[in-house]
């Protein structure tokens, strides 16, 4: 008799199998928010982004995480740690670390003097935009380094198995403020404008600020300075 029962009860166990892959996967994908506490002990995850930044064809994320060791006296809440994870049916598969996105967790209340009110991104992300900036079918993500004074935007993006900046600040002073003034995807040009890195500018009494004009270069895989000027 043991023989046919157990025989009879491996395809009811096998279809119990892939049931719970098929809800652990589906938990995974819908709210992943205990596997990333569970994978980074270390740290207090912040946040976390759904995207397609590999192209992976799977369930991706960019999170925030914060160190639990971070110095007591530091009041604010800081991204210490940033990854772009893949999310497959048994958990994280892939994890990319975005190492210079560091900073404050959330200025949201700074985005009106960031960003052009004439862009139309949609909702803000709370800290980041993720978005196909340069229409190459892959998310990035903008970042802005919140330092003293200064908004210094970064644009970040997946390539040969790791993230890398594809959009670094203009040489502007660290402490002089900035802003992200205009994206035009269809000609995939950025433009920011600051008060440049000459002293005179900041004291001009025409209130005249630098700017910066960036293309995306097909051909380096980068944005690239092409313009710049005072106005």
């Amino acid at each position: 008799m043991a023989g046919p029962l157990l025989k009879c009860n491996r395809p009811v166990v096998l279809s119990f199998c892939i049931v719970m892959l098929a809800t652990t996967f589906a938990c995974y994908s819908e709210d992943p928010k205990t596997l990333f506490e569970q994978s980074y002990p270390g740290y207090t995850l912040l946040d976390y982004r759904k995207g397609n930044f590999t192209n992976s064809g799977k369930a991706e994320y960019v999170i925030f995480l914060e160190s639990k060791d971070k110095d007591k006296q530091i009041t604010v809440t800081l991204i210490d740690e940033a990854y772009v994870v893949v999310v497959g049916a048994n958990g994280i598969e892939k994890s990319y670390a975005v190492k210079d996105l560091k900073g404050l967790y959330d200025y949201a209340h700074f985005l009106p003097y960031i960003t052009d009110k004439r862009v139309n991104w949609g909702k803000w992300d709370g800290f980041c935009y993720v978005r196909d900036f340069n229409g190459n079918g892959l998310d990035e993500i903008l970042f802005f380094k919140v330092t003293g004074m200064s908004f210094l935007p970064y644009i970040f993006e997946y390539r040969n198995g790791k993230m890398r900046v594809i959009l670094d600040p203009p040489p502007t002073y660290s402490n002089i403020m900035m802003q992200f003034e205009a994206v035009e995807e269809t000609k995939k040009y950025i433009k920011i404008w600051g008060w440049g890195n000459d002293e005179k500018n900041a004291n001009d009494p025409n209130g005249k600020r630098d700017w910066y004009k960036y293309v995306w270069n097909e051909r380096m895989d980068k944005y690239q300075i092409v313009d710049k000027g005072l106005q």
